[in-house]
């Protein structure tokens, strides 16, 4: 544009040019600022969408935050459960364990008392029976007899 009002001359077709600039100036202005509050409203807009967006993602992220602690807490549970469950059956299989012992310490201690019962009155022989205890003892005394008077 400049550089046609250089080459004309006269002074009108300068003027009619500057005022055709002015308008175009005042008009692009006008068109700009029209651009800038369309652009605005549209700003406004997306920013509340993106605020709406971003209220329903937090919410998203907050169900599936509580979804998840849900899901972990049962299955601390779950966990729990199954430990107490092993538990119990550790501490049943212990008792069970235990009474086995004692029943068996009970056999033993019985065995024993028997034993002594039958041969406390001698401490040598505990594989011969009680029938034949006394006459044993009986024929022992007589070698001893025998002994003694063959010594004499």
């Amino acid at each position: 544009m400049m550089t046609t009002t250089t080459t004309t001359t006269t002074a009108t077709t300068t003027m009619m040019m500057m005022m055709m600039m002015m308008i175009m100036m005042i008009m692009m202005i006008m068109m700009m600022m029209m651009m800038m509050m369309m652009m605005m409203i549209m700003m406004m807009m997306m920013m509340m969408m993106m605020m709406m967006m971003m209220m329903m993602m937090m919410m998203m992220m907050m169900m599936m935050m509580m979804m998840l602690i849900m899901m972990m807490m049962m299955l601390m549970l779950m966990m729990m459960m199954m430990m107490m469950m092993m538990m119990m059956m550790m501490m049943m299989m212990m008792m069970m364990m235990m009474m086995m012992m004692m029943m068996m310490m009970m056999m033993m201690m019985m065995i024993m008392m028997i034993k002594i019962d039958d041969d406390d009155d001698d401490d040598d022989d505990d594989d011969d029976d009680d029938d034949d205890d006394d006459d044993d003892d009986d024929d022992r005394l007589n070698v001893f007899y025998i002994i003694i008077l063959y010594k004499s």
